[in-house]
């Protein structure tokens, strides 16, 4: 415990010489209470039994607390709230002091008051001394800086002089300054006047001349301007015409290739759709043969039973025979209706030109391009429609073959 107060009161006095002001009341507090404490000391030798480990542990707890904030303060050298809360902690040590035993008798309790006050006038001469220490200091400063500033005084009064002095000549400089250039402001005026004057003058008479010129020199341009524009409209015209004769004959020709195109198509697609015809037709022979044959022979085998299946690989025949030529028969017909779609393409090109040809409505002629253009390309030009008499005859083909054998059967 009297460590940690010399080590409170070490911190106290490296604080105190800091000279900061508002340390002082915390100081003095937390020094009272320290004092009142080591008041204790001079009885430790007669009441040591008294003291026990409790109650002193119960005071070393503020006396840290104090200790901790002072270092606090030392390091961060900052007042607030360092010195307040270390003059509370300290103010906390006088609960576990109450059961502290006091000296019986007057003499010791006299000797314990001696002990605090010594120390409380020990302290207050420390304190007189640190404030006549500043004040020393504080007056030296002022002095300095009395004398400084009287010196500064003295330098400013005899700059100030010269710049007074040195305002003046310069005042008399610039009125003398001002006088001559408001002269030869003047001068410059007139001149400038004058010189605009003659300048406009002179302007205008060449404004006139060049006018005069330009308008001599601008009729002659403009007659020989007039005449190449004429010339150029002329040939405008040739090259329009000419223009016109070209993408004639080149959509003449252009039609006459394509229309050349859709002739062989046409050509090929009507002797393949013949050809076609033809082989249906055979094949149409091929089975009509079996049963032909089937009607002259003995259906029935030597028992006289009837020979199925002879009859049904006949039948087979026939079928296979007649679903083969009802298809090769419609390829055919497509393949003719294509032809036909081709001719007629082909004569539309070849006939576009010449129908059109005395025609002088351009959008006209543009427009019946484009319905061409839309019906030979934009869409399938060939439109065959999927008929119904080919199913029918096919349905009524294999009918009659049903038919047929229903009544051999029976």
């Amino acid at each position: 415990m009297w460590i940690a107060t010399q080590q409170i009161r070490e911190q106290l006095s490296r604080i105190r010489e800091q000279g900061n002001l508002e340390d002082i009341a915390p100081i003095e507090t937390i020094g009272f209470y320290i004092d009142h404490l080591l008041s204790f000391r001079l009885l430790a030798d007669n009441f040591v039994a008294l003291f026990s480990r409790v109650m002193l542990d119960q005071v070393l707890v503020p006396l840290g607390a104090v200790v901790s904030s002072l270092t606090d303060r030392t390091n961060t050298g900052t007042v607030h709230p360092y010195m307040d809360n270390a003059a509370s902690q300290a103010e906390d040590i006088l609960v576990p002091m109450a059961p502290f035993p006091r000296p019986y008798g007057k003499g010791g309790q006299v000797t314990q008051m001696e002990t605090l006050f010594e120390n409380l006038l020990l302290r207050q001469r420390e304190s007189v001394e640190q404030l006549n220490t500043e004040h020393q200091n504080l007056r030296g400063e002022v002095e300095t800086f009395s004398v400084e500033v009287s010196n500064s005084k003295d330098s400013s009064l005899i700059a100030l002089q010269q710049i007074e002095d040195a305002a003046k000549e310069i005042a008399e400089t610039i009125t003398g300054e001002k006088a001559r250039i408001d002269a030869v402001v003047q001068d410059g005026i007139k001149a400038v006047a004058a010189m605009e004057t003659e300048n406009t003058d002179r302007y205008k008479a060449w404004r006139a001349e060049r006018e005069a010129a330009f308008r001599n020199d601008f009729r002659e341009l403009k007659a020989s301007m007039e005449a190449d524009l004429g010339d150029a409209h002329v040939a405008l015209d040739e090259l329009r015409r000419v223009n016109q004769q070209y993408e004639n004959l080149a959509a003449l020709g252009a039609g006459d290739l394509i229309a050349s195109n859709f002739a062989v198509e046409s050509k090929w697609g009507r002797l393949s759709g013949l050809v076609l015809y033809g082989v249906g037709f055979l094949f149409l022979i091929a089975a009509a043969i079996p049963l032909i044959f089937f009607l002259f022979e003995n259906p029935n085998t030597p028992d006289g039973s009837p020979d199925w299946g002879r009859l049904i690989v006949r039948i087979s025949i026939g079928v296979l025979a007649g679903s083969a030529a009802t298809v090769v028969i419609r390829l055919g017909a497509r393949l003719i209706a294509n032809a036909n779609a081709s001719k007629r393409m082909e004569l539309e090109l070849r006939s576009f030109g010449p129908f059109l040809a005395n025609v002088t409505d351009t959008d006209t002629v543009d427009g019946a391009r484009l319905q061409l253009l839309d019906r030979a390309f934009g869409k399938s030009y060939v439109v065959v429609e999927s008929g119904e008499k080919d199913d029918v005859i096919q349905v009524s083909t294999f009918a009659q073959i049903i038919d047929a054998v229903s009544k051999l059967a029976k």
